[in-house]
């Protein structure tokens, strides 16, 4: 049996530019500036220590890791307009890990979890606040061939963030499934069912409640040519 165990360290610096709606909108035809003057990128540091042990039949991968970055987009008014702007900062420090098993030749299932701390400081403020769920849980089971695919996977989200009415978002509870198959090289369908559950998850972060769809299904064909 192949076996590999080894300890990890990543260092790495990452920017992110603002999209193009956080720069232009339209107005009245043509477009205008909506970012304010020397708007830079986020930029910061990921660390991250880790473990992986992975043999033939299974997996385990455990990790710390730590991220800071600076100039974090943020929304300032000014005038009758609400522009793009820096000054933020944020930061997240936790704990992540997963373990995958290979049930049969085509069969496989994932497990994982992480645990962390994200808290941003947003401009012109002096305390830090949460931006981003703490828990999640992660799992899921996936059937390939050389004609069918399948599988369902289920994400539950917990420790979340307070909205604009002083209360916390409700926990997610998203469980999805596919089914698929491959007529030949070039020619295949597949079917995905979405919110199998048909609840009612706020699927956002912070002051404003954005809600999944509800049950929903799509049927898919693809041709390559």
């Amino acid at each position: 049996i192949n076996k590999e165990s080894s300890m990890y360290i990543n260092v790495g610096k990452a920017f992110r530019m603002p999209n193009l709606s956080d720069t232009f909108k339209k107005i009245n035809k043509g477009y205008a500036s909506v970012s304010g003057r020397n708007l830079k990128p986020e930029e910061g540091w990921n660390y991250e220590l880790g473990y992986k042990h992975i043999t033939n039949k299974d997996s385990w991968k455990v990790a710390l890791f730590y991220m800071d970055f600076k100039n974090f987009f943020s929304w300032k008014p000014d005038g009758k307009n609400t522009i793009r702007v820096n000054g933020g900062r944020y930061r997240n420090v936790g704990i992540e890990a997963q373990y995958g098993r290979k049930l049969t030749d085509h069969l496989k299932m994932t497990v994982g979890a992480s645990y962390s701390n994200p808290k941003q400081r947003e401009i012109d403020k002096t305390y830090w606040k949460q931006a981003n769920p703490k828990l999640q849980f992660t799992g899921g089971i996936h059937y390939n061939s050389s004609t069918w695919t399948a599988g369902t996977s289920i994400n539950f989200v917990t420790k979340r963030m307070k909205n604009r009415d002083g209360g916390t978002n409700p926990n997610l509870i998203a469980w999805n499934a596919y089914v698929g198959y491959q007529f030949n090289e070039n020619a295949s369908l597949r079917l995905d069912a979405r919110n199998l559950l048909n609840r009612h998850n706020v699927i956002s972060n912070g002051d404003w409640e954005y809600w999944d769809e509800p049950f929903n299904y799509q049927l898919s064909y693809t041709q390559k040519f």
